[in-house]
This record gives C-alpha cells, structure tokens and sequence, in this order.
C-alpha cells in the first residue's frame, strides 16, 4: 500500500502502530538528536559571527561581518534543506506515512502535522 499520499486521518492507524515499535522510536529519537545537533552547530556559526547579541553587526568592520553572516544564512538554508530531504526519506523508509521528498507546501504541512504527533511520543 503506497502511505505516502495519505490523508491525515488515514495514516492514524498506522502511526498507532509505530508508536508501539520500541525500534522505531529508537530510529525517531536519533533523528531528532541528528537535528538538534545540526540546529546548535549552526546556532554556534551564526553567533561566532555576529556575537551573542548581533554587536559584530555594528561598528567598524560590520559590512563584511554583514556579508559573512548572508552567506552563512544561505548555507544555513540548504543544510537545512538537506536536512528535510534526508529526513523524509528516512522517515518513507521507516514505514511513516505521509513522507517521501518533496517541496511541495502541501505535502510538508501534511508531514509537519504528522511530526507534531509523531513528536509528542519522544517526550
């Protein structure tokens, strides 16, 4: 059965069975550790060049530290892009309906709602 083009209602049943899988909560908790992980290194970067509160945006200097932090951002952006690839990828892989790669707005709102649900399990 093809999960990735169901509706949210549809795919409970089968998240209810996930949600009982101890493998594939333990393969949901590592993703989310991957992300946090991903979400700090970048946080660090960011502030490394702009200072904790943004004070190497202002002063002598600040139009190239303005550059650098742009092309950081965009850098920011396409790992973070990566990221979601993987991520559904991953998660069509693990039996998770909803998810295969896309871009489309749609199918990543079906996929975050799905997440939302997916992600009460981890706390």
């Amino acid at each position: 059965k093809d999960l990735r083009n169901l509706t949210f209602a549809q795919a409970l049943p089968t998240l209810t069975r996930l949600a009982q899988d101890e493998t594939f909560l333990a393969a949901l908790l590592q993703l989310k550790r991957d992300q946090d992980a991903l979400e700090d290194e970048l946080l660090a970067g960011r502030l490394k060049l702009t200072g904790e509160r943004g004070e190497h945006l202002r002063g002598p200097g600040s139009a190239l530290v303005q550059a650098n932090a742009a092309a950081y951002d965009r850098k920011i952006l396409k790992r973070w892009d990566e990221l979601r690839s993987s991520q559904q990828k991953h998660l069509q892989e693990l039996g998770v309906p909803c998810f295969f790669c896309s871009t489309h707005k749609a199918d990543i709102a079906r996929q975050e709602r799905v997440m939302q649900l997916l992600g009460g399990l981890l706390e």
